[in-house]
């Protein structure tokens, strides 16, 4: 377990990289330059590290081909400035041996940037933004990433990263303004969704430094199944609705599963362990439910931070400086969880307050060091017989106590069975199809096994296909008339199915221009060379007849 002391603490990521930090190799092809900090459009100059340009559109300041070392300051640093600028082939590096660590970039209140071709290795944040209109592409990241900050859509959907940035040999994936998005086990460096709706991001690993999944201004979300390990920050939600965080596990980053401003949403079943500051951390969040999670040797296991209508329960709570701290919400109910050997089970900020129990006979937690017993029953805990709560009340602070502590652990009831997952990956969207097309996709079940999926066109009958997690089906589109058609695909894991996806497609069947066409063209020419020919043939001959005639005919008498 580590030492309790927050001084202490907010230093434990730094000491974990340093503990595995492999320093940086020396890189040719820079040159050596002093950490470059811009503030306002005037700053950007030869002495701050600008090689060329003027600021336009058309002529972007650049800043290029330095090597920066970010121990003991940021490394490239601009801010409040709307003129247009490049940085490139650019390697920044270290910011993580800082006190504390440092990002490689940041860009704070800044419009019309790109950063491209450079090297980020080894800070605590690669590339930082709070900033808008920024382009991202070609960039190698090690050991760090990307950070998207701002309480506005505008400072997150606003960018260009392209997925040629890499994130430990791995792609960037940076998704936004878009609907009906599923990612499955795909190779992923690092994830980033923006004001997207129907979202399924499941069975990603993601263990390497700098690997987060990362999902803001978005609603209908569900992470399920992944594994983040060794990063910033693991999973993290903010300004979304609707989002369900599910049998996840993530271990050894700053924050496990970080919300903010989220509402409507549930953090369940899911293994937090062994994360550097918070496992589970919701600041001004609306109807959250965090239910069912192991969280073992964190700094912070649950932290809550300005929220409301928030309801913890069912959880084990073990082996952290912290079970629960720097508590200050509005409305938050606690009960039915395991608080076991942290070095202190609550820190509250003062007048916190809080429920910490169901009421009787319901119960409150279970707390490792609860010393009380249990002679008694009852509200009042004065009538005779034991009853499974402690006769005294367990103390919270001055303003919250758990009035009906349990005297023993609690055992989670099994999760609820989480319905399978199914994406149709070909043909796509609006296609033109014809003939006999293969229709495939995946499915996917976190908590089980596909068992079987099926296919329906339009209103029809469904259809069981071949395969399961990686599925296909042969449609003849020649019975069904041409025009817009709906293909369906759903999965089942035996006890639940999954919703439907669903694409339109065009059906196209008329018969190619061939041969047959070429005869009937060329038919209808001859015949009408034929005809004319017919014509000429007989204008000739009525001619003819006619000089006849008239050379025939007798002379008048003078």
């Amino acid at each position: 377990m580590r030492r309790a002391g927050l001084i202490i603490t907010c230093f434990t990521l730094t000491s974990v990289f340093h503990a595995a930090l492999i320093l940086p190799e020396e890189v040719s092809g820079y040159t050596s330059h002093a950490p470059i900090h811009i503030n306002g459009n005037g700053e950007f100059t030869a002495a701050n590290g600008v090689t060329g340009g003027i600021g336009t559109p058309s002529s972007p300041y650049i800043i290029e081909g330095w090597e920066i070392n970010a121990s003991t300051e940021r490394g490239i640093y601009i801010r409040n400035t709307n003129a247009h600028f490049i940085i490139r082939d650019v390697y920044v590096h270290s910011g993580i041996l800082a006190h504390p660590p440092h990002s490689g970039i940041l860009l704070s209140t800044v419009m019309n940037g790109q950063v491209e071709n450079s090297l980020l290795t080894d800070n605590i944040v690669g590339i930082g933004l709070r900033a808008i209109n920024i382009t991202i592409r070609a960039n190698t990241f090690t050991s760090n990433g990307i950070t998207i900050e701002g309480f506005s859509l505008e400072e997150h959907n606003t960018h260009t990263i392209t997925s040629d940035n890499l994130v430990n040999g791995k792609p960037l994936y940076y998704y936004k303004d878009c609907t009906n998005l599923h990612i499955d086990g795909e190779i992923v460096g690092q994830l980033i969704i923006v004001n997207c709706t129907d979202i399924k991001v499941t069975n990603l690993e993601l263990s390497d430094p700098g690997a987060s999944i990362g999902i803001s201004f978005s609603e209908d979300v569900s992470v399920t199944g992944n594994t983040v390990s060794n990063g910033f920050g693991g999973i993290g939600l903010g300004f979304s609705t609707n989002a369900t965080v599910f049998s996840n596990n993530i271990e050894n980053s700053w924050v496990g599963i970080g919300l903010g401003y989220v509402n409507n949403s549930t953090v369940t079943n899911n293994r937090v362990t062994s994360n550097s500051r918070y496992g589970i951390h919701f600041e001004k969040c609306y109807g959250v439910l965090i239910s069912n999670n192991t969280l073992s040797d964190n700094n912070i296991s649950l932290g809550n931070e300005r929220s409301d209508n928030i309801t913890i329960e069912g959880n084990t709570v073990q082996d952290s400086d912290y079970g629960i701290g720097y508590l200050s919400w509005i409305s938050m109910l606690v009960h039915h969880n395991n608080f076991v050997n942290n070095t202190i089970q609550v820190l509250t900020s003062s007048g916190s307050g809080g429920t910490w129990d169901n009421g009787y006979p319901s119960g409150g937690n279970y707390w490792s060091d609860y010393t009380g017993i249990d002679l008694f029953s009852g509200p009042n805990q004065d009538q005779p017989g034991s009853d499974g709560i402690g006769d005294t009340a367990y103390p919270i602070d001055t303003d919250g106590q758990d009035r009906y502590p349990l005297m023993s652990p609690i055992v989670p009831p099994p999760p609820e069975n989480q319905p399978p997952i199914c994406s149709i990956q070909s043909p796509m969207q609006d296609d033109t199809i014809s003939g006999v097309p293969t229709i495939s996709g995946t499915a996917s079940d976190q908590d089980g096994t596909v068992e079987s999926v099926e296919v329906r066109i339009d209103n029809g009958s469904w259809i069981e296909v071949t395969g399961t997690t990686s599925w296909s089906f042969e449609w003849d589109t020649k019975t069904v008339p041409d025009g817009e058609h709906t293909i369906y695909a759903r999965s089942f894991d035996g006890t639940d199915y999954s919703t439907e996806a669903n694409i339109t497609v065009i059906v196209d069947n008329a018969p190619p221009q061939g041969p047959q066409q070429d005869w009937f063209w060329i038919s209808v020419a001859m015949i009408a060379v034929t005809v004319v020919i017919l014509l000429l043939i007989i204008i000739i001959l009525l001619r003819r007849r006619e000089r006849i005639e008239e050379e025939e005919a007798p002379e008048k008498p003078l």
